[in-house]
């Protein structure tokens, strides 16, 4: 799916007025990568189709999202895939993801090849 050039810039304005002097950083503790990207697997996502012209340019309509049983989800490094962890198990919601991304500016948590080096 192509996304409207025009929307993606009204999006990103805002969410620059919105505060992204308050946006948490990443930066991965395998490879110092700082993008993050969110994995969704076995899910259906509905956009709707708000108007098409003549140029090509697609407004879409807000997503709606359709889960499956055995949907899963996490976050993990767009270089290496490493994935955040709490507990040793994946993070998998904003408020852990956020909890991490907090604790880990400037200390960042140990990777686990590091993790598995100590023991």
């Amino acid at each position: 799916m192509i996304a409207d050039p025009e929307v993606l810039r009204r999006l990103r304005e805002k969410a620059e007025k919105d505060g992204a002097k308050k946006n948490l950083k990443f930066t991965c503790p395998e490879c110092g990568s700082t993008r993050l990207q969110l994995v969704e697997t076995r899910i259906t996502v509905s956009t709707p189709i708000l108007s098409v012209n003549t140029k090509g340019r697609v407004l879409h309509g807000e997503p709606k999202y359709d889960l499956t049983e055995n949907e899963e989800s996490w976050f993990e490094c767009t270089h290496c895939s490493y994935r955040p962890k709490k507990d040793g198990a994946d993070i998998r919601g904003v408020g852990e993801l956020i909890e991490w991304l907090q604790n880990s500016r400037g200390n960042s948590p140990q990777s686990e090849s590091e993790q598995q080096q100590q023991s």
